[in-house]
């Protein structure tokens, strides 16, 4: 019998949220009379459904003999006999992920930095309590799942702020008028009784206008919460109560991703997967930093492990080298 978890729940959640709330507002316009808004929220219900297809077809299926890893178009099968890493991350946002690599596919960073998307070699999920105890049942080397409580930092302790921090804040302005555009717009086609045709691409504006909002917000509060309070005795990242602590003693590993345009330094509780003799990995927290000299600079002087240097090339690139 096969489990099937969602890959981005909270999206396909508000997606599917969204499309019965029009699908009602459609149904009740209609029958108070109101064609205008009956129409626009149809063609909305028209668009949103098969987005909300797409995002449930991006799951995950586990059984006893392994994992398969959906995307839009196909289907991957990785067997557990051919996993070399599968354990559980904790990320900046304190979100907790299960992730897993096949044998040779030793890069831990570029996992990282192709996430949340997966690939034939290397998935990463948010793992959810159901999930957590199917691995349990199901895998024949269940990881640990239990992250030790970290301590806190001294209040001397300062926030560290990147050249990406004033970009950042542009970017709530932006979301923001995003969203007021798509609202006008979604306004202006409940209002008015436009031809099919400029229907559909008035709503289609407004779901990209929404769309694009949100994704501006989203960077918008990734970028703030990746700029760190560095100390001597560790570093936090993360906002007040979504925040992760890690002490420079049990830093375990550095490893810094070069990418075209973009940089990410990455600080892990534990030596870089796959590690030790099991292909079980203990709990790793990882901590993932805006690549700027500042942030290295800071790193560097307060821990002397080695940095491992992974560079990876454009996406567009790779796409094609897939084929």
């Amino acid at each position: 019998m096969r489990h099937r978890y969602a890959r981005y729940p909270r999206l396909q959640r508000m997606v599917i949220a969204c499309c019965a709330l029009t699908a009602l507002t459609a149904d009740l316009a209609h029958g108070a009379g109101n064609a205008a808004l009956a129409r626009a929220a149809f063609c909305a219900t028209f668009m949103l459904l098969p987005l909300a297809l797409l995002l449930m077809r991006c799951c995950l299926l586990m059984d006893e003999r392994g994992v398969f890893i959906g995307t839009p178009l196909h289907r991957y099968r990785l067997l557990w006999r051919d996993m070399d890493a599968v354990g559980y991350m904790q990320c900046n946002a304190r979100r907790v992920y299960l992730y897993g690599m096949e044998k040779g596919d030793d890069s831990f960073a570029r996992m990282l930095h192709d996430a949340p998307f997966c690939s034939p070699r290397h998935f990463v999920v948010p793992a959810s309590a159901a999930l957590r105890a199917a691995v349990v049942s199901l895998c024949p080397f269940p990881p640990e799942s239990v992250f030790s409580r970290a301590k806190t930092l001294p209040r001397t302790h300062r926030r560290l702020f990147s050249r990406l921090y004033m970009p950042a804040l542009l970017l709530l302005p932006g979301g923001a008028l995003a969203l007021l555009t798509g609202a006008r717009i979604a306004l202006s086609a409940c209002q008015n009784a436009y031809a099919t045709l400029p229907l559909c691409a008035l709503c289609a504006a407004a779901i990209g206008c929404a769309a694009a909002g949100l994704y501006l917000l989203s960077s918008a509060a990734n970028a703030l919460s990746a700029n760190p309070v560095l100390g001597p005795q560790g570093v936090r990242v993360g906002f007040a109560g979504r925040s992760l602590t890690l002490r420079w003693e049990d830093v375990g590993a550095l490893c810094r991703l070069r990418a075209p345009g973009a940089g990410t330094l990455y600080l892990l509780s534990a030596p870089l997967p796959p590690a030790g003799g099991s292909p079980a990995q203990p709990p790793l927290r990882c901590i993932s930093l805006c690549d700027t000299r500042s942030v290295l600079f800071a790193v560097h002087s307060f821990c002397l492990l080695p940095v491992t240097q992974v560079r990876v090339p454009a996406r567009l690139a790779r796409a094609f080298r897939r084929g």
